[in-house]
């Protein structure tokens, strides 16, 4: 039995597909900040002892700790695939990197670890960029530039 061009068409189109998230190398940062956000985002994933930033990963954490939102997604984009429907294979896998891009930004909202100092927020409030007592910082999220940044994109080779 001959496979319809359809199908054949919409599987190899999915099997050279990649959900990626994270933030685009190009997401410069406001008032005239020479570091980007890809950048800045690397940094506290992974940490700079030299510099005394902690590790504060939030990237990795949050896509794979939302894996049982996204992935009923990719399973859809393969079922739809399989019956040659591409509008709703992309739809799928626009929903399943739409998922993962929010549980990023959840990791980072829901205060993660280590809690900021108070050196940090005097330095931030020094700036004008941060009001507000220690208590009430937020981990990665000072000007939400970074938080902003996070995205998802569909590539298809």
């Amino acid at each position: 039995m001959e496979i319809p061009e359809n199908i054949k068409k919409a599987i190899d189109k999915l099997a050279g597909s990649r959900v990626r998230i994270g933030i685009p190398q190009d997401s410069k940062r406001k008032g005239g900040d020479p570091m980007d956000n890809a950048t800045l985002g690397w940094i506290h994933e992974t940490g700079s002892p030299a510099q005394n930033i902690p590790a504060r990963p939030f990237l990795r954490p949050g896509v794979t700790g939302s894996r049982d939102q996204w992935e009923p997604y990719l399973r859809q984009a393969a079922e739809a695939a399989y019956r040659g429907d591409e509008t709703v294979m992309d739809q799928a896998l626009n929903a399943a990197g739409g998922f993962a891009r929010d549980a990023v930004k959840l990791t980072i909202t829901d205060r993660i670890p280590p809690p900021v100092t108070e050196q940090t927020v005097r330095r931030s409030t020094s700036t004008g960029r941060r009001t507000g007592p220690v208590s009430g910082a937020v981990p990665l999220v000072d000007t939400a530039q970074l938080l902003n940044s996070i995205t998802y994109v569909v590539e298809y080779s």
